[in-house]
């Protein structure tokens, strides 16, 4: 971790160069001493520190930074308001700066002593590395603070796929409408500097809140994996009739048509509609669902830090952070609207009790969210190499037919000719440049396109695999599929669709919570003994925890609204979750999901019969042979009725 701190380090501890302390005591004396009084001189003081920390990975910061800094601080806020950050807010943040070295040495000695030695320090949790970081909060905004005065090194972030960090172009968009207030995009711009203004509100007001009283708890930041290999204490990536089969019954759902997934109050975990780098861009110029949430409970950024992006068998788990800021509006409206008191209750790891999971959705969606296909694929390279051991190496490939069309010329490979081929052998020649010779190589990495994808990945983030053995014990075949049937309900004379009725599992017993229980405290000691690279943790034995979320992936991203309610509901009830709350968010193409969700319940339909339908849905919508959305292409009798009241009403 220590190439992306701008620490240096000693024979046995971490240090700031001396002229950096240097400055950072001048600008904790405030500033009558400091002299540092304006947004510019501000910047001048920050460009002084980074100058002194003389590392070659501190790359210049943004171009326009100055000037952002400059208006928020000299013009964009009220002079009493100014005058309260130099001569209060500064000193306080440059003091938490001094105290960072030791602040990470406690930390660091303290980290492996949480769990009986799993590890939970701060580090890189890299692709396909399950594991968690647990941070204190004022590790929380002493790392903020580091992003805040552009400290933190990025030559290597993108090597890593790491997101920003540093705030610098979260300052840098400020500036842009009065760069281009001459041109005809004058509107645009002044509308776009409003709402970055009011981003950098939200965490400024954050950092007062701090130094007037340091909160004491935790934030827990956890990278989720669903293995892509079978391994008998987690529960794997989902394999193609995974969903098709199964008879877990599809639990509750509630559909809220006001209200916000932060102002739900029932404990449940709480959807971030996220980019696939955590925090999209919320120290940029991005406003929609999960940068606002990060504004709100900045804490959530110290995760961008070490989190690099998500595959498609990952998610991000994170509990405890704090929400400190009210707001109005959206995107371009987004507007902070003062001080929030963060009053839901602590957990025993001193973790306030909000929870958030992010898991990013299909990006331009398009047609291809219609499609269900699945590669099946691992992927193992063995490479004997001169004069050094052989060792082997895992990678992911992102698409077989981009892999194979970048084979190097030396190499050549095989495969069974269908599209879902399970095995690829790849020879590569002796004279190959460099000496090396491969052997072979086995492929057979899972992988999803279109629902599918997004069945896995809402899975991912939802499933707790604490609870391994009571969620293996759902994945069981449930018996046969049974017959197509059902053309009329004949309680509400609705006609449906046919869909498949499951016949119940003849060949064991399901287990009883009783015995899920008395089983699950031996699981829990065998996964915290597990690799941290291929566990997961039970940090909170509360039951009961819900989901509540929206309309994921429905905004930019392109995504189905109908169908992609349907696969968060489908993916929560195979997690075992215990409720659904949705937030519609009062989109038109949603106001009869009370409705649907209502009828589908009285059914009783399972997991398996929710995805049968929509398989068959989207095949027909993915060749044209309708153009009905999902709601009133299932019970199309509804949605007629619906239709010809509204007709009847409009009719003058």
């Amino acid at each position: 971790m220590l190439p992306f701190l701008p620490l240096l380090l000693g024979s046995s501890n971490l240090f700031w160069p001396s002229q950096v302390v240097k400055s950072l005591e001048t600008l904790s004396k405030g500033p009558l001493y400091s002299k540092v009084d304006s947004g510019e001189l501000l910047f001048n003081a920050i460009s002084h520190i980074r100058d002194s920390l003389a590392l070659p990975s501190l790359q210049p910061v943004a171009p326009f930074a100055h000037g952002g800094y400059a208006l928020f601080f000299d013009e964009l806020i009220s002079r009493a308001e100014a005058s309260k950050w130099f001569e209060e807010v500064v000193p306080a943040l440059a003091n938490l700066l001094l105290r960072l070295p030791s602040l990470l040495e406690s930390h660091y000695q303290d980290a492996d002593y949480l769990f009986n030695g799993v590890r939970t320090g701060l580090r890189l949790l890299g692709s396909q590395e399950a594991g968690i970081v647990f941070l204190g909060q004022e590790l929380v905004a002493a790392l903020l603070t580091c992003a805040f005065f552009c400290l933190f090194p990025v030559s290597d972030r993108g090597s890593k796929r790491l997101p920003t960090i540093n705030f610098d172009h979260l300052f840098e968009y400020v500036t842009f409408s009065f760069l281009f207030s001459p041109l005809l995009l004058r509107d645009i711009y002044e509308s776009y500097s409003k709402k970055q203004e009011n981003k950098i509100k939200c965490i400024m007001h954050y950092f007062e809140r701090i130094c007037s009283s340091m909160p004491e708890g935790f934030v827990s930041f956890e990278r989720k994996v669903l293995p892509l290999e079978q391994l008998p204490l987690c529960v794997s990536y989902p394999e193609a009739d995974f969903w098709s089969k199964s008879v877990v019954s599809l639990c509750p759902f509630e559909v809220h048509s006001s209200g916000f997934i932060e102002d739900q109050s029932n404990g449940a975990l709480e959807v971030d509609f996220a980019n696939k780098y955590l925090g999209g861009g919320a120290l940029r110029s991005g406003c929609l669902q999960e940068e606002i949430r990060f504004m709100i409970s900045p804490e959530l950024i110290a995760g961008m830090l070490f989190l690099p992006c998500m595959e498609d068998n990952e998610a991000i788990e994170i509990v405890g952070a704090e929400r400190f800021s009210n707001y109005t509006g959206y995107a371009s409206s987004f507007c902070f609207s003062g001080d929030h008191v963060d009053k839901r209750n602590v957990d025993g790891f001193r973790r306030c009790k909000t929870r958030i999971v992010a898991i990013d959705a299909l990006c331009r969606a398009g047609m291809r969210q219609y499609k269900c296909t699945y590669l099946l694929r691992y992927v193992k390279f063995g490479f004997p190499v001169p004069h050094r051991l052989a060792y082997g190496i895992e990678r992911k490939i992102v698409c077989l037919s981009f892999y194979m069309a970048s084979l190097p010329k030396y190499a050549t490979c095989e495969t069974d000719g269908s599209l879902s081929c399970r095995t690829v052998r790849i020879y590569v020649q002796s004279d190959c440049p460099g000496g090396f010779l491969v052997d072979f190589v086995n492929f057979s990495e899972s992988y999803s396109f279109g629902f599918g994808r997004e069945a896995n990945k809402a899975f991912c983030g939802f499933l707790d695999q604490s609870n391994c053995d009571h969620h293996k014990s759902l994945f069981q075949d449930g018996g046969s599929q049974g017959s197509q049937c059902m053309e009329t309900d004949k309680d509400t004379n609705v006609v449906v669709k046919d869909f498949p009725v499951r016949s119940p599992p003849m060949d064991e017993a399901p287990s009883t919570s009783v015995e899920i229980a008395m089983n699950r405290g031996e699981y829990i000691n065998q996964v915290i003994r597990y690799s941290d690279k291929k566990g997961s943790w039970c940090l909170d034995l509360e039951d009961k925890i819900g989901i509540a979320t929206g309309n994921w992936g429905c905004g930019a991203f392109g995504g189905d609204p109908e169908l992609k309610t349907m696969i968060q509901w489908l993916a929560a009830s195979q997690a075992a979750r215990p409720s659904v709350s949705y937030y519609t968010f009062g989109i038109k193409s949603l106001q009869n999901l009370n409705q649907v969700s209502r009828w589908i319940l009285s059914h009783e339909w399972t997991v398996g019969d929710l995805w049968n339908m929509l398989v068959e849905y989207s095949s027909r919508r993915f060749n044209k042979e309708t153009n009905l959305g999902f709601f009133a292409w299932l019970l199309p009798t509804l949605f007629a009725h619906d239709a010809k009241m509204s007709n009847l009403t409009s009719t003058p």
